[in-house]
């Protein structure tokens, strides 16, 4: 009977993944050097709606949005010689703001003087 003699076969091509296994660098890990970070630049305010005037006149006679809406209890605070600051300070409350102002512009309810 013959017995067979089993060979370790050894690969011609090193199959270790590159960052893993042995090194040749004894022992000596290679980091990359550490740079600081630059702080972050203070964004530019950006001012998205500037009116021409300070004070609020109504001329229109209906509010020109549906009734009942978000928007028409909004347009509801507009009154005559109200500043636009106390305005947009009362809007705010219920979650309006400059952009109302604007559609009440383009929607010739109200004018700035």
């Amino acid at each position: 009977m013959a017995t067979a003699v089993k060979k370790k076969v050894t690969p011609a091509v090193d199959v270790t993944p590159t960052g893993y296994g042995p090194s040749n660098s004894k022992g000596r890990s290679k980091k990359p050097a550490l740079e600081a970070v630059p702080k972050p630049a203070a964004k530019a305010t950006l001012v998205r709606h500037k009116f021409d005037g300070s004070i609020v006149k109504v001329v229109g006679d209906k509010i020109p949005v549906r009734e009942g809406s978000r928007r028409a209890e909004i347009f509801a605070l507009f009154k005559d010689g109200m500043p636009l600051n106390e305005f947009l300070a009362s809007a705010r409350k219920i979650r309006g703001g400059a952009p109302d102002v604007q559609i009440a512009l383009d929607k010739k309810y109200i004018e700035l003087v």
